[in-house]
């Protein structure tokens, strides 16, 4: 994980807004408190004096805290009306730009189109997937990313119609579609 901001108790800037915001199509606070408490880390009293400060697992351990900020902070975003080149909750989403301010929040520069975003990860493979990975679609080139959340579930910006939403790797659209998967590798 980088050093950037902890955004762990933070609300993402459009959730204070999704309501309201006439980008925005309708979304019940409680579905978006669940698919976050979904996600939340467990709450740690006290971190054990032998955990490792540096060395691999440490690495290992920071990179799933930072994915999983930016997983939860993605989902803050459900009901955000998608716009093709859109980068921001105000002007909406397209797919990759939901992906680039996802990954900026936890300090972390991608390119906006989703074939560059797909060449600036490290492939993995559908077992590995963890939170914050990029999810790939659309056989011969790739023409839409997701951020996969974990339960074979992602959230991306989908279309006009969707708009931001989570939805099921396992959904026939979707997985006749995949191109593949892929990890951003700090």
């Amino acid at each position: 994980m980088s050093s950037g901001p902890s955004f762990r108790n933070e609300k993402p800037r459009s959730a204070t807004s999704i309501e309201g915001n006439q980008n925005t199509k309708p979304v019940t606070a409680l579905k978006r408190t669940i698919w976050i408490a979904l996600l939340a880390p467990p709450a740690i009293a006290a971190e054990p004096e032998n955990t490792p400060a540096t060395g691999p697992m440490a690495a290992a351990v920071r990179y799933l805290e930072g994915a999983r900020e930016l997983a939860v902070y993605a989902l803050g975003f459900i009901g955000v009306n998608y716009r093709f080149g859109g980068t921001s909750p105000d002007a909406g989403f397209d797919c990759s730009g939901l992906v680039l301010s996802s990954y900026r929040q936890i300090g972390i520069s991608l390119p906006h189109y989703s074939r560059a975003q797909y060449s600036a990860t490290r492939r993995v493979s559908r077992g590995s997937l963890l939170p914050g990975d990029l999810v790939f679609f659309f056989g011969r080139g790739i023409k839409h990313v997701g951020i996969y959340i974990g339960s074979d579930r992602f959230v991306h910006a989908s279309n006009p119609r969707y708009g931001v939403r989570v939805t099921s790797l396992s959904e026939p659209y979707y997985l006749m579609r995949i191109s593949g998967y892929g990890r951003v590798v700090r």
